[in-house]
């Protein structure tokens, strides 16, 4: 079975369906196959996803929770063999669909804007994951905290990561709110295929980069 990674916040509007897109952009490839599953029942990715015209590099697939516990799971799982990596794009307010994904994920990316309101929803689904840790009894899944929407050159882009690693778990490389990304979704496109988009495209390849560093390192302990 592919790595599963669950994008999760418990607080809308933090850039998960961003962030899920732009990386599964950025992991598909001829020696990687990847899938996007939309789990939030707004279908946003879903959606975005019928939009394009065939050129997608990964399949977005829509799951809604109501099918139930096991029907859920058990297509998650049978999507994920699918490929080498399965991403999932939950749906706000800690729903049935992200206890699920995070029960079956190997890990959870939480992305966090620099609000505080932001901040107060990652430290909330950081008690979600506390009490699926629990119930897994393996200490899976990992957890990363992605610095989202930060604007580049600040102090607060400096200071904010350092902020998030007091919550106790591994900060990611932060991704900067760009008008570039705005205009790739609004495209139909994913952030690589946007040849203006320089220094969206590095982050987002910085941010693979350590998403699959971790993924290693948890399948070798």
């Amino acid at each position: 079975m592919g790595a599963v990674l669950a994008v999760v916040n418990q607080k809308g509007g933090a850039g998960k369906t961003t962030l899920a897109l732009n990386l599964a952009g950025i992991l598909a490839g001829p020696r990687r196959r990847v899938a996007l599953v939309d789990a939030d029942p707004q279908r946003s990715a879903f959606n975005w996803g019928l939009s394009r015209k065939g050129d997608l590099a990964f399949p977005v697939h829509f799951l809604d929770a109501r099918l139930g516990t096991a029907r859920f799971r058990d297509k998650l799982k049978a999507l994920a063999k699918d490929v080498e990596v399965l991403i999932i794009d939950t749906p706000p307010k800690l729903a049935q669909a992200t206890l699920l994904s995070s029960l079956l994920a190997d890990l959870l990316l939480i992305p966090v804007p620099t609000s505080i309101f932001d901040y107060w929803g990652a430290k909330e689904t950081l008690g979600m994951l506390a009490e699926v840790r629990t119930r897994r009894e393996n200490g899976l899944p990992g957890a990363l905290l992605v610095p989202s929407k930060i604007r580049p050159g600040t102090k607060l882009a400096r200071e904010f990561p350092k902020k998030l690693a007091l919550m106790g778990e591994k900060v990611a490389p932060s991704v900067a709110e760009r008008v570039a990304v705005v205009d790739a979704m609004g495209a139909g496109k994913t952030i690589n295929q946007l040849n203006s988009a320089e220094a969206a495209i590095k982050e987002y390849k910085e941010l693979a980069v350590f998403v699959l560093k971790i993924l290693r390192d948890q399948s070798s302990n």
